[in-house]
């Protein structure tokens, strides 16, 4: 239990008679920067409480606050300011002895809300507040790399009214995978993070691979799975020794959530974009691409987001996946305690609340998409609200009727998502422009910060409010700044959300006991502060970018105009494929290969727009079979893959001068990475 003495601020669900406040004030009276906020959902019960002395007390009270809210969903405006009222402060919940009993999933709910919600937002303020490096210190060394990857909004609306499936990595995954195999040719298939890892160990390639995690634990993820030619959708938010490890087509997607940096470089480089979000986790990023791309339905396998038979993972993921009980409830953190819930069969399930969280999100996209048939095949787990659940089987025999030549069909679209504009001098010309205007940024700051101080030392000594609060030169200045493509690109956002952080302590000296000019002197000490602040991000950007530009190593990235319109030659009988299949732009052949009843079989072979061999694979029974081979442009070998019986054996992967990677010894030898 978290002791009172350590904690600030204290939300309590109901208000009653004004007693839990009565309980409280020696607590308050200790410390006057204690903040007290009753949450309550009936107005009959503050009429009441107005009726009495206690409660007049209580709403005079400048330690406490008193909130009415209709539930969460209504509330959520109220939510949002209270936590800028008190954000990066530790709190606590309690609750009514009444409304914990009476309402005890409200409570419950209400608890975690505000709790997760603290914990989300203070995540990304505290990247603000540290300069944004976790975001940046991937950014511009991903940036860099960028020629040579794929556009993938130009995918967006080309796998039209095509299955989806997207995988998690929850426990559950375990009873789909030997059926999700079969299902290859039939649907789309989607992994990001662990779910590749879960995948890999049973084999199973996924169509698409996805990752915007910035953390360390994906490199792990991306290093150890073996989906090594999976085309992969990213952000530019991915950490950087991750993205180093994909080896299949790099799919971006434009954009960069919660910050505007990407637009400067999108802009600059011609590449025109459709803003998605990136939800919760990696498999909501999935979700909205998948529907981008036009797919449909959609089905999620594997999203537990619960302990399912007491398990954190499918196998394949971590050594050891099992949890117990008291392990995940016994903890301080309010959001990171699990809590039980009913699972999509009414039994009990230990749960998380971001999970809760995350299953809602994507209830919310269902509900908000009434054209997309969305289908929840976990088998296990939290479920989504408003989703149906059923079993992959069920889901197979209804909607996965038809075969595609998805390898054909992914290879084909991808190239006509290239961007032959973008080039490293172009990409290292913009760096620099940035880098030029951070510093001019950094130079008008010190001219605000000197002009800002010649104004309070005005004040002070003529013990007057001056007027105007700013010379001449720094309102020039402050006018040329706002002009800066550093400061629009990068510094405005940290603005922003530092102007928040500035605004509570205004209130407090607005409130304040103290003279005018007092007032105003510590109003310009904000402001110093404020500037001070944005130009050290501004050094801090700079310095990333110093080192990104150091540290980048640029490799031969031959890129080809787009092949123009796709067309395909293949014969399906009652929806199965039979006979050749094969791709072509503008009499340019893309893909060659045949089907028995649906199968891939023999040599399937791929090329670059440009007529040379992209791979040479060989499948049996509709899993490779022997040799597969991947070559760069140059005709440099790329990735040799040995496979028996759809099993891998041995892996080898190059650097495009030939020197080798990594290489993945059979019998589940470690890897042994060249890098």
């Amino acid at each position: 239990m978290t002791r009172l003495a350590e904690v600030p601020l204290i939300y309590v669900y109901g208000v009653g008679l004004g007693y839990y406040y009565q309980a409280a004030q020696s607590w308050l009276q200790e410390d006057p920067s204690r903040r007290l906020v009753f949450l309550e959902d009936n107005l009959a019960v503050i009429h009441r409480l107005f009726e009495t002395n206690l409660g007049f007390q209580l709403v005079h009270d400048p330690q406490v606050q008193l909130h009415f809210f209709e539930d969460l969903e209504k509330s959520k405006e109220l939510f949002h300011i209270l936590y800028w009222n008190f954000f990066l402060t530790t709190l606590t919940v309690s609750g009514l002895k009444l409304y914990q009993d009476l309402k005890a999933e409200q409570y419950a709910h209400l608890k975690h809300t505000l709790a997760y919600e603290a914990s989300v937002k203070n995540s990304l303020l505290t990247e603000y507040l540290e300069y944004g490096v976790g975001f940046f210190k991937n950014f511009y060394p991903n940036i860099l790399s960028l020629e040579g990857a794929y556009l993938a909004d130009e995918l967006f609306g080309k796998f039209h009214n095509i299955p989806a499936i997207i995988c998690g990595a929850g426990p559950s995954l375990e009873k789909n995978l030997s059926l999700l195999g079969k299902l290859l040719n039939k649907a789309l298939v989607f992994a990001g993070g662990s779910a590749l890892n879960a995948l890999s160990k049973r084999d199973i390639q996924p169509h698409f691979g996805a990752g915007i995690d910035p953390n360390v634990p994906q490199y792990d993820r991306l290093s150890t799975n073996s989906s090594f030619e999976t085309p992969f959708f990213y952000r530019n938010r991915l950490l950087h020794k991750a993205f180093n490890t994909i080896h299949g087509p790099r799919l971006y997607v434009t954009g960069s959530g919660g910050y505007d940096i990407s637009s400067f470089f999108e802009e600059g480089l011609g590449i025109k974009g459709t803003p998605i979000e990136e939800g919760h986790n990696v498999v909501n990023f999935c979700l909205e691409i998948a529907h981008a791309l036009g797919c449909n339905p959609i089905i999620f396998v594997g999203m537990d987001l619960a302990y399912t038979d007491m398990k954190a993972y499918a196998s394949g993921v971590i050594e050891d996946n099992r949890v117990e009980a008291a392990d995940i409830t016994t903890t301080q953190n309010i959001d990171q305690a699990a809590l039980l819930k009913t699972d999509i069969y009414g039994k009990p399930i230990y749960t998380l609340w971001k999970w809760i969280a995350e299953a809602e999100w994507i209830g919310d996209f269902a509900k908000a998409h009434p054209d997309i048939r969305v289908i929840n095949a976990t088998e296990g787990g939290l479920g989504f609200p408003g989703v149906p659940n059923k079993t992959l089987q069920e889901v197979a025999d209804k909607y996965l009727k038809e075969d595609y030549d998805f390898k054909g069909m992914i290879h084909s679209e991808i190239f006509n998502s290239s961007m032959p504009q973008v080039k490293k001098e172009k990409i290292s010309y913009l760096m620099q422009d940035l880098q030029q205007s951070l510093t001019r940024c950094v130079e008008d700051f010190e001219v605000l910060i000197e002009e800002t101080r010649v104004i309070q030392i005005r004040s002070e000594k003529d013990q007057k409010v001056c007027f105007p609060q700013q010379t001449g030169k720094a309102a020039l200045y402050e006018s040329d700044l706002a002009e800066e493509i550093g400061y629009r690109y990068v510094l405005h956002i940290f603005n922003e959300a530092y102007t928040r952080v500035l605004n509570r302590e205004l209130q407090g000296i607005q409130h304040a006991p103290i003279s005018e000019v007092q007032q105003a002197l510590e109003k310009l000490d904000l402001l110093i502060k404020r500037f001070v602040f944005l130009r050290d991000v501004a050094k801090v950007n700079l310095e990333l970018i110093k080192m990104a530009m150091h540290e980048h190593v640029t490799l031969p990235a031959p890129t080809f105009p787009k092949p123009g319109k796709i067309t395909c030659k293949q014969t399906k009988v009652q929806g199965v494929i039979q006979g050749s299949s094969s791709f072509h732009a503008q009499g340019q052949i893309l893909s060659s290969a045949y089907f028995e009843k649906g199968l891939q079989e023999g040599v399937a072979e791929f090329f670059y727009p440009n007529g040379q061999p992209y791979s040479r694979q060989v499948f049996k029974e509709g899993v490779w079979e022997g040799k597969q081979e991947f070559y760069y442009p140059t005709g440099t070998v790329k990735t040799l893959l040995n496979y028996e019986g759809g099993k891998l054996i041995t892996a080898q992967l190059f650097y495009p001068d030939g020197t080798l990677k990594s290489h993945v010894a059979p019998l589940g030898d470690e890897s042994l990475p060249n890098e």
